[in-house]
């Protein structure tokens, strides 16, 4: 699933989720709810501030890890 791809990426990054929050302006807890399955449809601007952050087009983040 999806927040599996953001999971792995602040891994690799070895960042957290208030770290990525600071970095990006999205807030902690919309970090959260996506990380958990909460949030399974975040804003298009959500997303593209975390691709960016990463590095990485947005379809990456809805891309699931066992494809």
């Amino acid at each position: 699933m999806k927040e599996n791809v953001l999971k792995q990426l602040m891994q690799d990054q070895e960042i957290s989720q208030s770290t990525l929050a600071r970095k990006t302006g999205v807030p902690q807890p919309t970090i959260h709810r996506f990380l958990v399955g909460k949030t399974l449809f975040p804003s298009f601007q959500v997303m593209k501030k975390l691709a960016s952050h990463f590095d990485v087009s947005v379809d990456h983040l809805y891309a699931s890890n066992e494809e």
